[in-house]
């Protein structure tokens, strides 16, 4: 999804965290986690990327597939499960609202992104050895993105 997308969709679920919470700093992570997950995709841009960063550079880097692993380090089954318990644990509700854009991200990902369900899995990337082809329906991704 393009982040621009994501920035509306963390939005949307900031504006029910704060009127359920009553806390600025909820919704305010909430915002922050639900568009800042995508910061693996800038390492990896910066990474294998010989080009200069632009806005259409790094849209077109992704779209066009020139990538040869799919690290995507955050976007991962495991990582939200470990981070649910830990804000389980600390029960406080900045972490909750944190926590509800992180998931909220990773659910219109699953949804909307051509990935295979199982390449959020960071220890099937892994075990691949973080192969792009693992991790990416190529086919589907060009037909979403056809003028790549």
């Amino acid at each position: 999804m393009k982040p621009t997308h994501h920035a509306y969709i963390s939005a949307a679920a900031a504006a029910v965290v704060f009127p359920l919470t009553g806390s600025i700093m909820a919704s305010l992570c909430c915002i922050i986690a639900g568009v800042f997950i995508d910061v693996d995709h800038l390492l990896e841009f910066f990474m294998f990327s010989k080009q200069r960063f632009s806005v259409k550079n790094f849209m077109n880097f992704f779209k066009s597939l020139h990538y040869k692993k799919a690290f995507v380090l955050f976007h991962s089954y495991e990582l939200i499960i470990v981070l649910w318990l830990i804000c389980l644990k600390v029960n406080n509700v900045v972490a909750y609202g944190a926590m509800l854009g992180y998931t909220i991200h990773m659910v219109f990902d699953m949804i909307f992104n051509p990935v295979y369900w199982y390449g959020y899995f960071l220890s099937f990337r892994l075990a691949t050895g973080f192969s792009k082809e693992k991790f990416i329906d190529e086919e589907l991704h060009f037909r979403k993105y056809p003028n790549t």
